[in-house]
């Protein structure tokens, strides 16, 4: 009688172990499969910009469209314009040419500078179509000039304040006395435009 009761306790017992191991593993499958929607849903979509990264051996042809997108950063405009491939930039690949617009972005031609260069970026890339995107600041274009009264004549440097750009033959009588102050400490002038605007000023 005992060895049946032990019999019929062990069976019960042995029934709700399977019951509590099949639920359990029922339950983690359940929290997996949730795991992998959420992981789904948050995962960022990929970018066509993954040629940037991605060097399949391509390079780039002399036929190459290149299309340059200037972004002015002060006010979040934009211009494109569409070229030839410039001669230095044929036969790169990605890594490449990505290396090229980094010593381009560190090192900037004077010109460059002048417009408020900031960086440029690979936005595309195949060997007949390739999209550049370059960053300007007008708020951070050096100054161009810098006027100065020297040898009571106003006389016009380059940037440098060693080059000098224009003997202009105004001489110091013919300027107001708030000029004359202005000049002693030197005036930094942005442009041309502006430059010739003081000019037509104090000739005026």
């Amino acid at each position: 009688m005992k060895r049946n009761i032990w019999l019929m306790v062990f069976c019960v017992v042995g029934f709700f172990a399977l019951c509590t191991v099949a639920y359990y593993q029922s339950y983690k499958r359940m929290v997996n499969e949730q795991n992998n929607v959420l992981y789904k849903t948050k995962e960022p979509a990929k970018t066509q910009n993954s040629a940037q990264v991605v060097n399949d051996g391509q390079t780039i042809s002399a036929k190459c469209q290149m299309t340059v997108i200037c972004h002015e950063v002060s006010d979040d405009s934009e211009e494109q314009h569409i070229t030839a491939v410039l001669p230095e930039y044929v036969g790169m690949d990605v890594n490449m040419l990505n290396d090229r617009l980094t010593y381009e972005s560190t090192n900037p031609d004077l010109s460059e500078i002048d417009k408020g260069f900031i960086r440029a970026e690979l936005v595309s890339f195949a060997p007949k179509s390739l999209v550049i995107k370059r960053y300007y600041s007008k708020n951070d274009i050096p100054d161009k000039y810098f006027m100065v009264l020297e040898d009571n004549y106003v006389t016009i440097y380059y940037a440098d304040r060693k080059t000098v750009f224009e003997n202009t033959g105004i001489s110091r009588d013919k300027l107001r006395a708030d000029e004359i102050v202005m000049l002693n400490e030197g005036i930094a002038v942005k442009d041309e435009h502006t430059l010739f605007s003081i000019l037509e000023g104090y000739t005026s």
